[in-house]
C-alpha cells in the first residue's frame, strides 16, 4: 500500500513523494501522514521530509533516506548504525535513528531518523569544538580500532574491522581508497610507485607506536555534515561514518588554517610528538581528496592533488644519501657484532671453561 502525500505550504506537486505503508511500521500506532517532500538528492541516496501526527496529536518530522543495489544497502546500514552509536553516547549531538527496513515494492532498502533543520554551519567554533571533543572523550568499550559494520565517507567505502593499533587500521582505510580511486580514474604509474611508498615507508614512521587509544569518531565531518540547527541542541553532526580512531583523524576533513584546526589544537588530545600534527594532518587528509575525486570522475584536479600531498610526505621522510649510507653502516656494525656474539659463545660451548686445578688450567666439560 501507498500513502500519497500532500506537498507542505508553498510546495509543488512534483514536490511530493509515494511512502510505502512499511515505513510506517516503524513508527507509532495511529501515526499519519501530513506531508512529505523531496529533501535532498545525490550519486547514491535519495531523501524525503516526513511531517506526521501521532496519536496524541502531537507533530513529529522524519527524514526517510533511501537507496538501492548492495552499495546502497552497506551505506544505509552503515549510517544507520553511526547515527545509532553516536545517539548511544551524546542524544543531542546527532539525529535519532529510528529504524530502517526494504521498501516492500521495488528493489530498494531505507532508514528513518528524525528531521532536524539545518542553517548553515556552525557558527559557534567554541561550541562546535567543545561538542567534537566531548565525543572523542568516548573511548572502545574494546579497546579496538575500526567499526563493526562498513561504512561510507562520501562515497568511498570504508571497510569492517577490529583491529589492535591505529596503524593497522589506517592503513587498511587509505588501501581501500586508493584502489577504489585507482578503479574510477584508472592507474597512474606515478601515483602508484608513490603511493606504495607511502603505505610501505610513511604511514609506519607516522602512526607505528603511536599512543592513542581508539575513540569515538565522526569520520567525515566536513562543514556540509555538521551545523546550526534550530532544534535545542543548537549545533548537530549529520551523515556520519563512525569510526573508534585517532580523534585528530577528524582534522583530515578541515582546510589548512581554518579556525577549527587552530581551535582543535588548543583543545583536543593531541598526540605526541604534538610537533607532528601537521604531517599527520595532511596523511588523514587524503582520504577525504581521494574522496573528492572518487566523486567527480575524471577530474584531474584532484588525482593532481593527491600526488602532490602523496608525493609531499614521501619526500618529507625519504631517507637522504648521507643518511641511507649512515643506516646501511649501522646495519654491518649490528651485523658484525651479533656475528661475534655467535662465534664467541660457539667457542665457549664447544671448547668448555678453564678451571683452576692443582695449580694447572685445565679443561672443564661443556655444561649441559
Amino acid at each position: 500500500m501507498h500513502l500519497m502525500a500532500t506537498p507542505t505550504a508553498g510546495g509543488d506537486l512534483d514536490q511530493s513523494v509515494d511512502i510505502e505503508e512499511c515505513v510506517f511500521e516503524l513508527l507509532p500506532r495511529g501515526t499519519t501522514l501530513l506531508s512529505a517532500s523531496r529533501h535532498h538528492t545525490d550519486h547514491l541516496t535519495r531523501s524525503a521530509k516526513l511531517v506526521t501526527r501521532h496519536a496524541d496529536n502531537s507533530v513529529h518530522v522524519y527524514l526517510l533516506l533511501g537507496s538501492s543495489g548492495s552499495l546502497g544497502r552497506q551505506l544505509l546500514l552503515g549510517h544507520h548504525a553511526s547515527l545509532g552509536t553516536i545517539h548511544s553516547y551524546l542524544p543531542r549531538l546527532c539525529p535519532k535513528p529510528i529504524g530502517c527496513g526494504r521498501f516492500t515494492t521495488f528493489k530498494g532498502y531505507f532508514t528513518l531518523s528524525t528531521f532536524h533543520r539545518r542553517l548553515g554551519p556552525p557558527s559557534d567554533a567554541g561550541t562546535f569544538l567543545a561538542r567534537l571533543v566531548k565525543l572523542h572523550r568516548i573511548e572502545a568499550p574494546d579497546g579496538k580500532f575500526g567499526f563493526r559494520v562498513p561504512t561510507f565517507s562520501g562515497e568511498v567505502l570504508n571497510p569492517a574491522m577490529s583491529v589492535d593499533t591505529w596503524e593497522e587500521c589506517f592503513t587498511a582505510l587509505l588501501t581501500h581508497a586508493l584502489q577504489t580511486e585507482e578503479e574510477v580514474n584508472g592507474v597512474d604509474k606515478e601515483l602508484s610507485s608513490l603511493t606504495e611508498e607511502l603505505l610501505q615507508m610513511v604511514i609506519p614512521r607516522l602512526l607505528r607506536g603511536l599512543k592513542v587509544k581508539p575513540v569515538l569518531v565522526h569520520g567525515d565531518l566536513t562543514v556540509e555534515n555538521s551545523g546550526d540547527t534550530d532544534s535545542v541542541s543548537q549545533i548537530m553532526f549529520w551523515r556520519p561514518a563512525v569510526l573508534w580512531g585517532h580523534g585528530e583523524y577528524e582534522m583530515g576533513a578541515w582546510a589548512w588554517g581554518s579556525r577549527w584546526i587552530r581551535g582543535y589544537l588548543k583543545v583536543g588530545d593531541i598526540a605526541e610528538p604534538r610537533e607532528e600534527w601537521e604531517e599527520r594532518w595532511r596523511l588523514y587528509g587524503l582520504r577525504h581528496t581521494i574522496g573528492r575525486s572518487v566523486r567527480y570522475p575524471g577530474s584531474t584536479k584532484y588525482r593532481r592533488m593527491i600526488k602532490e600531498e602523496v608525493r609531499w610526505l614521501v619526500e618529507r621522510f625519504r631517507p637522504t644519501v648521507g643518511e641511507e649510507l649512515w643506516a646501511e653502516e649501522e646495519r654491518r656494525e649490528r651485523e658484525t657484532a651479533v656475528e661475534r656474539e655467535l662465534s664467541r659463545k660457539a667457542s665457549s660451548g664447544s671448547s668448555g671453561r678453564m678451571k683452576a686445578r692443582g695449580g694447572r688450567l685445565v679443561k672443564s666439560p661443556p655444561s649441559r
